[in-house]
C-alpha cells in the first residue's frame, strides 16, 4: 500500500475548528468551502489568494453543495436551504420535523442534480435517514435505520457509494425512478471498519478510486474496486472527517479534520486537530455536481 504522512506544512485556511466538515470545491469561483457543523459556519478558501472568509449562519449547518447559476445548496440542522454566493440572502426549500436528538449530517448533489442528504440520531442509533431533494423540490426517504448517515459520491458511470459511520460501512446502493417515485432497488458492502474506527466523508476520483476519511483513524484511504486499501495518507489529528478535490487540475487534496470528543491531553498530543491540510495527490478528482432547484 502507497503511504505518506502530513504535518503542520500542510495546513491552510483558518485552524482550530471543532467540528469542520464537507469540504466543496467551487470550481466556478476557484473557492474552497467547507462548514463547522455545529458553531454554524460555512468557511471559504481563495484559492488565488489564500484569504479566508468566514460566514455565521449562526445555526446549525451540516453540509453544502453547489447549485447551478451560483450559490449554495445547504442542509442545515432541521431544512435544506438555498443562498447565493455573497451569502446575502439565505431561503429554506423544505423543512422537516425532526425529532430533537436528529439532525442532518452530510450531503451531496447527485448527476441528476438531486441534493441527497442524511440524518443522524445523537441518541437513538437506526434512527437515521437518507433523502433525495430533487429539483423539483420532491422529497423522498431513500434509506432508513441508519446510524450515522455519512459520506456519499457517485462515480462517472453513476455507482453511489454512501457511508454509514454506525455499523462502520461504505455501501454500494442502487436507486431507481418508477412509477412510484424514487426507490432504493440494491444496497451491497464494498468496505468495513475495524473497531474504533469509522468511516465519514466519501469522494471518487476521475479513475474510479473510493477515498474515505477515517474518524478515529487519523487518515485518509484510497479504495479500489474490490474494496481494497491501496494508499494511506496520514494526518496528524484522530478524526478525520472529509475530503475533496480542487485545485485548477483537481489534484489539490482538501482534507478536514475535527477537535470534537477529544479531551484536553489528546488535543496536546494533536494541536493541529480542527485544521484543513492540504495535499497533492497522484490522481485527480472530478468536477462536482449542481443542484439544478
Amino acid at each position: 500500500m502507497k503511504s505518506r504522512t502530513l504535518g503542520p506544512e500542510h495546513v491552510v485556511g483558518t485552524p482550530g475548528g471543532y467540528l469542520y466538515e464537507s469540504p466543496l470545491w467551487d470550481y466556478r469561483r476557484s473557492v474552497l468551502a467547507w462548514v463547522d457543523i455545529e458553531a454554524g459556519d460555512v468557511h471559504e478558501l481563495d484559492h488565488k489568494t489564500g484569504v479566508t472568509r468566514v460566514h455565521r449562519l449562526r445555526q446549525t449547518v451540516a453540509a453544502v453543495g453547489l447549485r447551478v447559476g451560483g450559490g449554495y445548496v445547504l442542509a442545515l440542522g432541521s431544512a435544506i436551504a438555498v443562498v447565493d454566493a455573497d451569502f446575502t440572502s439565505l431561503d429554506v426549500i423544505h423543512r422537516f420535523a425532526f425529532p430533537s436528538d436528529v439532525r442532518f449530517n452530510d450531503a451531496a448533489v447527485s448527476p441528476d442534480g438531486a441534493f441527497w442528504a442524511g440524518t443522524l440520531s445523537h441518541d437513538r442509533p437506526g434512527a437515521g435517514e437518507l433523502y433525495r431533494i430533487g429539483p423539483d423540490g420532491s422529497v423522498t426517504s431513500m434509506l432508513d435505520g441508519a446510524s450515522i448517515s455519512n459520506g456519499l459520491d457517485w462515480d462517472e458511470d453513476g455507482t453511489h457509494y454512501w457511508v454509514d459511520s454506525g455499523p462502520g460501512t461504505v455501501d454500494i446502493v442502487t436507486s431507481d425512478s418508477t412509477d412510484d417515485g424514487w426507490k432504493v432497488t440494491g444496497r451491497e458492502q464494498l468496505f468495513g471498519c475495524e473497531p474504533g474506527i469509522s468511516p465519514d466523508g466519501l469522494k471518487v476520483d476521475a479513475e474510479g478510486g473510493v477515498w474515505v476519511a477515517l474518524w478515529g483513524g487519523s487518515s485518509v484511504i484510497r479504495l479500489n474496486s474490490a474494496g481494497e486499501a491501496v494508499e494511506k495518507i496520514h494526518v496528524p489529528a484522530p478524526h478525520t472527517s472529509s475530503l475533496a478535490f480542487g485545485g485548477p487540475d483537481l489534484r489539490d487534496l482538501y482534507i478536514t479534520t475535527a477537535r470534537e470528543d477529544l479531551n484536553e491531553e489528546a488535543l496536546m498530543a494533536a494541536p493541529w486537530s480542527g485544521s484543513v491540510f492540504r495535499c497533492r495527490a497522484d490522481v485527480a478528482g472530478r468536477h462536482a455536481h449542481e443542484f439544478l432547484g
